[in-house]
């Protein structure tokens, strides 16, 4: 079998995904298998839980459409996006082909310059909020989210750039 030029045979991988997920690509026991099988799944599943908790908190809020709750929105889109990305991983879907495992780290490198950009213009905002009243009621709110919107997608394209040079 062929994935994007590289050859790949079935045949040498374990015959259950359990053992799969216990071994590394060379055979050798991963250090701390224990705390990759148990640990992580639990970190995710925390973490995906209580992201979708506070999306649905938000959206049945009569506050949705307040700056910082969309950058909230933005923030927890994200990080989901992220703890899936680890599931990737987790799960070794990077190790399947080249494509795969470009995929898998550039959703995992927009995904958190994302979520810390967020999390940036979410503490400029509260600040202009709560230091300069003022100058807050006379900035407005949705320009500020226009101007966030408008500035994150460039370094997502130089990401995909930078990830279509790659060669195998």
């Amino acid at each position: 079998v062929a994935f994007d030029g590289l050859d790949f045979d079935p045949s040498l991988l374990p015959e259950n995904f359990s053992d799969y997920l216990l071994y590394n690509i060379t055979g050798e026991e991963e250090l701390g298998t224990l705390e990759y099988l148990y640990v992580l799944p639990v970190i995710i599943t925390i973490g995906v839980v209580g992201n979708a908790i506070s999306l649905i908190t938000i959206f049945l809020s009569r506050l949705r459409t307040v700056p910082a709750n969309q950058y909230l929105i933005v923030m927890t889109t994200a990080d989901t996006i992220f703890l899936l990305g680890v599931a990737l991983i987790m799960f070794k879907i990077d190790y399947i082909s080249f494509f795969s495992c470009v995929l898998v780290e550039y959703v995992l490198m927009c995904s958190s310059y994302i979520s810390a950009w967020a999390t940036a213009a979410l503490t400029v905002e509260r600040y202009i909020a709560l230091v300069h009243p003022l100058l807050a009621v006379r900035l407005s709110a949705k320009s500020r989210v226009r101007w966030f919107a408008c500035w994150v997608p460039i370094p997502l394209v130089l990401h995909l750039l930078q990830f279509h040079i790659l060669v195998p």
